[in-house]
């Protein structure tokens, strides 16, 4: 998979600081008037009544990392467990479904999105809104509009009320997070979050590619050209550590190896043992 020349050039028009001054004014009045109309909405009433719903439980949020097995996936059928994008591509190996299903990437949706609207047996589809409408037993939440300024110093931060917004940071897995934090999860745990990727951008959107590096999971294609900006998903992952810490949440990493260092690491097989 290459990343064309005219990409990387769009990169680098984004870092443009005048653009990003301009641009970040407009975002935040569309911002605006997006969130007020979708407080009208019927998605809003779902997500009002859903706050803390789970209050006290603990849930797994899946990356599609290439450390995750299905052996795993069938672990966890038990559990409260959150996953995205194309996760559905694995159903056919495993009885294993999610409890919350989430997706926020228009690149993604249009590959998996008839999989997702065919899985009625996921209790709570989630998805950016304007992905699947009208569709019964999906639901939307209102995705933020972003747009870095200070791009060596990426800011982001949760959103405590995602029954109005969800904040981007670059990752699905954040979106998730915001999401249980809302449902009153307690304790979060990731799983299959490698944090690695054959293509990624830095902070200052120079763009790498290590064609030797698996994206996903056996069995999980790369749609399009999964072009990842690690500096930002790690400030995310940052900010999440920060504010579960702050207001009595646990929340680790029981990935099986992986990049991610943001968070305290346990072991996932333990985590299951105990609990049985």
């Amino acid at each position: 998979m290459n990343f064309s020349k005219k990409d990387e050039i769009i990169e680098q028009i984004k870092k443009v600081r005048l653009i990003r001054l301009i641009a970040f004014p407009c975002n935040e009045i569309k911002n605006y008037v997006q969130r007020v109309k979708f407080k009208k909405t019927d998605d809003y009433t779902y997500l009002k009544n859903l706050k803390n719903e789970f209050y006290g439980h603990r849930c797994f949020i899946i990356g599609n990392g290439p450390s995750l097995t299905i052996d795993d996936l069938e672990k966890l059928n038990d559990e409260y467990t959150f996953a995205s994008n194309g996760i559905v591509r694995l159903f056919q190996c495993t009885k294993w479904r999610p409890t919350f299903y989430m997706c926020t990437d228009p690149d993604v949706y249009p590959f998996v999105k008839e999989e997702v609207e065919k899985s009625v047996e996921i209790p709570y589809r989630m998805l950016r809104k304007g992905f699947s409408e009208n569709v019964d037993g999906v639901h939307h939440f209102y995705y933020s509009i972003h747009y870095n300024i200070n791009l060596s110093n990426p800011k982001t931060r949760i959103s405590e009320e995602a029954a109005k917004q969800i904040n981007p940071g670059g990752t699905i897995t954040f979106a998730a997070i915001q999401m249980a934090i809302y449902l009153g999860f307690k304790e979060i745990y990731l799983l299959g979050v490698d944090h690695f990727y054959s293509l990624q951008a830095d902070k200052y959107r120079r763009v790498r590619e290590n064609p030797l590096v698996q994206n996903h999971a056996k069995g999980i294609p790369d749609f399009g050209r999964p072009l990842q900006n690690v500096e930002v998903s790690t400030a995310a992952y940052e900010c999440a550590r920060q504010y579960c810490n702050s207001h009595d949440i646990k929340i680790y990493n029981a990935t099986r190896g992986g990049k991610l260092e943001v968070f305290e690491r346990v072991d996932f097989d333990n985590l299951i043992k105990k609990a049985r």
